[in-house]
């Protein structure tokens, strides 16, 4: 069961968030704030194949926003954008979601299946013994 075991790193946000928000999101961490026109200026010279709007830009901005994601500040003449949490707490952040997901639709059965594959499985055990303590692992 611990086959393929890792931990989440930024190249599997696209999978999680959507490509176009990994993208904004790589934007913020590399520029710091930003306007929407900034963001989609950085995004249009990455030679894209397919050119990105402002307005899909704008949408994803404002949904990050909502996730927590990115700061909004409209202190200035400007509306600008700055990442408010890193690759690896965006990535917590999704997988925290998603558990409280699949333990809604299915109740606690949900808890008590994946306590029984842990138990199965004492390197699984280990693994996320070791994530809890917060010790980063390769796998």
């Amino acid at each position: 069961m611990t086959r393929g075991l890792r931990k989440k790193t930024s190249a599997d946000l696209a999978k999680l968030i959507g490509w176009l928000s990994a993208d904004v999101m790589a934007v913020l961490w590399a520029t710091g704030p930003a306007t929407v026109s900034d963001i989609t200026a950085a995004l249009n010279d990455q030679g894209r194949e397919k050119e990105v709007v402002w307005g899909s830009v704008a949408t994803i901005c404002d949904r990050l926003a909502e996730r927590g994601y990115v700061r909004r500040n409209d202190d200035g003449p400007h509306i600008t954008y700055v990442a408010a949490m890193d690759a690896s707490s965006v990535l917590d952040d999704r997988a925290d979601r998603d558990v409280l997901r699949v333990i809604a639709r299915y109740g606690s059965r949900t808890v008590v299946a994946f306590a029984r594959a842990v138990k199965r499985d004492p390197k699984l055990l280990a693994i996320l013994l070791e994530e809890l303590d917060g010790k980063q692992i390769e796998r």
